[in-house]
This record gives structure tokens, sequence and C-alpha cells, in this order.
């Protein structure tokens, strides 16, 4: 599959972001900003846009909200193009989600730059990448005639239906694997489990305590990464041990099997018994002669584990808050250089309030966040909301004894 960039993001009538729209580096950015200027709105509007959607739909749900987005892939080096509204409702604990999608897509070639495919209001559905996000990747040959072109003449339709069908899918695909990692996940590691139970399948198997129930899935993932994704666990581990990071010696996987028993009544009031094979993981941490749970890790080394396990292993668009929360001040500069040899085949964008972290950056992969009454959240690129002057003194500073981060505390970007 072609590698996919999220170029420019633009949201309508979310949260703070009253009319937002920013723009992307290929590889790595950073928005930076005062607190509550609305840099996490702006991840969780990506987030809420590459959802799945819910089973209720939005004409069930009074109190579903609306809101507006444009988005912007590259693919292969030509430009996707996403206009549509999503409508969502926030839950109890102030999580939005996404209900349907009324959407229009622009699939750019030198033979139809014009066209746009709009695409009737959709039911949510449990695979967004199949179906929602883009019902084209379903359609067949004698539904794109039938489709709306926009007026571009002398097409092949066949063909370009075939090619649409499958840039849809793949952008789709990206869509739904978009992952985000607020600044309170993995903070604290005494919510995970001292064990966890699969089945004969290595799925997890379903738990009742929600309290642990991201750090029961760091520790499935990487538990399965052991398994089935040797190269890049070993990989991951050569980041985090002695060769790298030295936060651990290793991990290891005690299993135990047993067998659990369900009861059933079936017609004629049979009692059916039914057997089934589970398997217990016990996971422990190597750590010079010691072994603990992990939940006995420090806040820090627990939550540097799994983005650095997270940041290797996902395939798609990685969003991130404050990635140096809780992590020691020390193993940072190398964080942020894991982040940055990562980025050359994954984008990544994260919020940062860290100098430390601005030190490692080019100016050209920073935006800056802003919020007022009358406008909500603004975000500027830096190198276009400098004036000359201001980028000449940017340069004259870098160039000298001065940091990225230092410049930005000195308030050298107001």
């Amino acid at each position: 599959m072609a590698r996919i960039i999220l170029s420019r993001f633009r949201v309508v009538d979310y949260r703070s972001c009253k009319d937002t729209e920013i723009t992307f580096d290929r590889k790595l950015t950073a928005l930076i900003g005062p607190n509550g200027v609305g840099k996490t709105n702006i991840l969780q509007a990506i987030v809420l846009f590459g959802q799945p959607g819910g089973s209720i739909s939005s004409a069930e749900d009074t109190n579903s909200q609306q809101c507006t987005v444009e988005v912007d892939f590259v693919r292969a080096k030509k430009p996707v193009r996403y206009r549509g509204t999503v409508t969502y409702r926030t839950g109890a604990d102030n999580r939005d989600e996404a209900l349907g999608f009324d959407e229009r897509w622009n699939f750019v070639d030198q033979n139809s730059s014009k066209s746009w495919l709009s695409i009737d209001r959709l039911r949510a559905s449990s695979n967004r990448s199949r179906a929602s996000l883009l019902r084209l990747a379903r359609r067949s040959s004698l539904d794109w005639k039938q489709a709306n072109l926009g007026g571009a003449k002398n097409l092949d339709l066949d063909a370009n239906a075939k090619r649409y069908a499958r840039v849809a899918d793949e952008v789709a695909e990206f869509a739904s694997k978009i992952t985000y990692y607020s600044a309170s996940q993995f903070t604290n590691p005494a919510a995970s489990p001292t064990s966890f139970e699969i089945n004969e399948r290595g799925k997890l198997s379903r738990t009742v305590n929600s309290r642990n129930l991201v750090h029961q899935k760091f520790l499935h993932d990487l538990y399965t990464a052991s398994q089935d994704r040797i190269d890049l666990y070993d990989l991951f581990l050569s980041f985090v041990d002695k060769r790298g990071l030295g936060l651990v010696n290793g991990f290891s996987w005690r299993s135990a099997e047993f067998v659990s028993e369900t009861h059933s009544v079936a017609s004629g009031g049979k009692v059916e018994r039914q057997k089934k094979k589970r398997i217990l993981i016990i996971p422990t941490v190597k750590i010079g002669s010691s072994r603990l749970s992990f939940n006995q890790l420090s806040e820090g080394t627990f939550r540097t584990l799994a983005l650095v396990f997270y940041v290797i292993t996902n395939e798609s668009l990685l969003l991130i808050e404050e990635p140096e929360v809780c992590v020691h001040h020390g193993l940072l500069n190398s964080v942020v250089s894991i982040l940055k040899e990562f980025s050359r085949t994954k984008q990544i964008i994260f919020s940062t309030h860290s100098e430390a972290v601005l030190d490692r950056l080019a100016p050209e992969q920073l935006r800056l966040v802003s919020c007022n009454q009358a406008k909500g959240t603004v975000v500027q690129d830096v190198m276009s909301a400098l004036s000359d002057e201001k980028l000449n003194s940017l340069k004259s500073y870098l160039a000298t004894a001065g940091s990225l981060g230092e410049f930005w505390r000195s308030s050298g970007f107001d």
C-alpha cells in the first residue's frame, strides 16, 4: 500500500475549534501553546474523524451534535480530499463517539481534477474502513457510472472506478487505524493486572474491570507481539533493554491452561454443557536481578515502555498528547529521537510543553496554537507566522548558542 499522509485538517464547530485549520509536516508535527487553547481538541477532532461510528443512528440520539470537517490526504504524491459533516455525541466520560458521516470525496488526477463524488448520508457502521468512511470501495462499476462525477467528461469510468475504489480502501484503512494517546494514559501502572486471560485463538477475554482496560490491552498487545510479530518485538526490546534506553532486561510470559464450563438450556429443557479452554498469561518484567509485575513499575518506566512500543508497532498516524509526561528528563531526548526515527515511516503529531522536546525539532515542524473568544482555537505555522525580522532573529539565535525551546520560553514567537 502506498504511504498516506495527512496534509491538512480543518474543523468547524467542535468544542473550542470554531473554525480551526492546520497543516502538517510529512513526518513530525508539534503543537505548542499555553494550557486551554485547544491543542487536545484538535487531536480529538482528528480521532473523531477516524472513528468507525456508533451503533445508534444519529436520528435516534437527541443529544447528538454536528461538526464540519475538511481533510486533505496525500497518497502516492497525489491529493485525496474529503469534505463532510460528522454527527457525534459526547458520553458520560466526556469522550465523543461518531454516529454518522455525510461525505464528499475528491480523487485528484490529471484527467478529473475537479470531480467530487457525493455520497448520501450514511448510517454508522461497525466497520467504517469497509463501509461508512467510503462506501465507494463497495460499489460496482455500474454504480460508479451512475454516480455524480461532477460533470467530468471523456473518462474511462470502469478504469476510474477500480482505481478510486482501491484508493478509497487504502485511505479508509489509514483513517480507521489512527491512534491517540492522552497525557494521562499509562500514567498509573498500579492499574495494570498481574495476569490476563486469553482464549484458544489468543484473543483477550472480556473483563468486567473497566479500571484497567487500557493497561490490560497494552500487556496483551505486547504479549501478542512476542508470539506473532517477533521481528517488531525484538526491535522494541532493542530500544528498551541495555542496548537502548536500559529500562528493562526483558519480559517473561508464563502461561497456565484451564478449562471453563458453561451451561445452556436447549429446546425441550435439555441442559447442554460447553467446555472452553482458557489460558492465563502471567507477565513479569526483568530489571537487573529482580522480577516485577507491571503494576510495580514506576510511572515513567511504564509510560515510556508503552509509548515506545506503540510508536514502533502501530502502522498509521499517531497522535500523542504531551509525550514528556512522567518521562524522566534524562530519557526524554532518547524518546524524542525514537519519535523522529519512526516518523520516517509513519506520521506523528503531538502536543508538548517541553523545551527539551522543542530543542530536538526544526522550526518548520512547530505549530503555534492560541485561542480567543472571537475566533476560538487558531493554529499558525511558525515559518508563516513570524515576520521576516523575527524569522531572521530566530535563525541567528539558533545559529549561535540558543535553542528552539529557549526561544519559545522567552516569548520569541509572540
